[in-house]
């Protein structure tokens, strides 16, 4: 029979963050082991440890125990307190994220994000298709204690950044890290040469983290297109430019009213719509099934599900008979002048259907009124 000690019946929030549950218990054991699906214990197993994790079917905290025999119950207890459940204030984290096209001005939601140019000193690339970078700047709740501040900015930066993903069109996107390619270097008195080099990016003077978002007074705001305009465009040009749909800020608003569990949901789905734009260029197939996993993440309920299936087949067809030269309404001749590609028009559609259908989701609308 277990002998812990709960200590839900003293502190129980809605709900703890297990990775930062985690790192402060190991902070104090520095060990920690899984002998079942859902008990995590520290410093001992499960018939002697010190501290004890039950975990539900979602993967939640359930409980924590201690044990009888554990002489820093209160002092654990008043630590995660302070450094789970007591608010040290905002703070405002800065990454560099890519697009295929340069932002040249800026988008602040409220208090929560704020897209910028990345800083003056920042490499660029020297022509238009490229990755361009630019700077994501984020609030999240500050901790006392510096590991659980790190894993509170590294999540919301990547919890954000795959949101952006989903939401805007130019294949938002980070780096990932510790790949190595075969680089060519170029101009060097003997010749071109290879080498074996990592992928990586180095902003001069990038500050990561601070107090306040950088000032916007000399910039100017981006520019903004109706969402019918600007989830159906197809292909770039020499005078594209990185913009937004004007019901952004709903859409973000929308995101970030999510329960959590449906939070977590929403961003696995734009991760799947993120890995499919990553794959096309490789792997078409793989790149389809990706982008078949994403509507799956995110509608649960069978009619919901079907609701995106109808958006999905409508804007294939719109494809194929746009693909053949159609005019579209506004009278110009769509995919069929600027890609010429098939299939890459129809990798364009998916992503459109796919933006439609969060529109859907998010602003809670039926289909004639989701753009408005």
């Amino acid at each position: 029979m277990d002998t812990g000690q709960s200590l839900f019946a003293e502190i129980r929030p809605e709900q703890f963050d297990l990775a930062e549950l985690h790192w402060l218990l190991l902070q104090r054991s520095r060990s920690a082991s899984q002998p079942s699906p859902n008990e995590v214990v520290y410093r001992g197993d499960l018939a002697d440890y010190t501290v004890k994790l039950r975990l539900g079917d979602a993967g939640e905290v359930s409980d924590i125990l201690v044990a009888p025999s554990f002489k820093e119950r209160d002092a654990l207890r008043d630590q995660i307190v302070s450094e789970l459940l007591t608010s040290a204030g905002p703070r405002i984290a800065s990454v560099i994220l890519f697009s295929d096209l340069p932002v040249d001005g800026y988008y602040k939601h409220g208090t929560v994000l704020q897209i910028v140019p990345a800083p003056r000193e920042a490499p660029r690339p020297k022509f238009l298709l490229g990755e361009h970078p630019f700077l994501l700047q984020f609030s999240f709740p500050s901790s006392t204690n510096w590991a659980v501040r790190k894993i509170r900015k590294e999540t919301r930066g990547r919890e954000i950044a795959f949101v952006l993903a989903g939401l805007l069109a130019g294949s938002v996107h980070s780096l990932s890290g510790g790949e190595h390619h075969w680089i060519l270097h170029l101009g060097k008195p003997e010749g071109v040469t290879s080498e074996y080099l990592q992928a990586g990016y180095v902003c001069p003077g990038l500050v990561d983290e601070s107090d306040a978002f950088s000032p916007i007074q000399n910039l100017a705001a981006l520019p903004q297109l109706e969402p019918r305009v600007y989830y159906f465009r197809w292909g770039l040009s020499g005078e594209s430019k990185f913009e937004v749909p004007t019901n952004l800020s709903e859409l973000l608003d929308g995101f970030f009213k999510l329960p959590s569990m449906r939070r977590n949901q929403f961003v696995r789905a734009c991760y799947w719509f993120s890995l499919a734009g990553q794959f096309y260029v490789c792997s078409r197939s793989a790149a389809f099934a990706a982008s078949r996993e994403f509507p799956r993440s995110t509608y649960g309920a069978r009619e919901e599900w079907t609701r995106v299936r109808k958006l999905w087949e409508a804007s294939r067809k719109e494809c194929e008979s746009t693909v053949h030269g159609a005019p579209r309404r506004d009278g110009s001749m769509g995919a069929a002048g600027c890609r010429g590609s098939k299939e890459t028009v129809f990798r364009e559609i998916c992503a459109a259907s796919w933006r439609t259908a969060v529109t859907l989701r998010l602003l809670r609308t039926q289909p004639g009124t989701a753009a408005r």
